[in-house]
């Protein structure tokens, strides 16, 4: 028989207690696989711009981490539906975007070139 309860995915290093503790997010929030945030383009080339559009009319956050857990770029409060984020000059490499506002929260890989 298998079991009801909710399955969370870890990730298998000393690391991930950072990356989860920084990924956190409050469990009221509705965390959806929906595409309530669009990312436009990935991969990104570091040092050019990242486009992240909303289609809630809602102010939200941008967060960029790297895969030792530290946050390497925030923009928090965006008011704009659209917003272009110029990415810092970054390793490339995998990192997430975690993307949240009032309703949802949204945790995506992207890729920097």
């Amino acid at each position: 028989m298998k079991s009801s309860a909710a399955s969370t995915t870890t990730l298998s290093s000393k690391k991930s207690k950072n990356l989860t503790s920084t990924l956190n997010t409050d469990t009221s929030k509705n965390i959806s696989s929906k595409e309530n945030f669009i990312v436009y383009p990935n991969p990104v080339k570091s040092g050019t711009e990242l486009n992240i559009r909303s289609k809630e009319a809602l102010p939200f956050d941008v967060v960029i981490v790297n895969l030792d857990g530290q946050v390497v770029y925030s923009q928090l409060n965006n008011h704009d539906n659209l917003v272009t984020v110029r990415v810092p000059n970054l390793n490339k490499g995998i990192y997430f975007l975690k993307t949240t506002n009032t309703i949802s929260t949204r945790i995506q890989k992207i890729l920097i070139e």
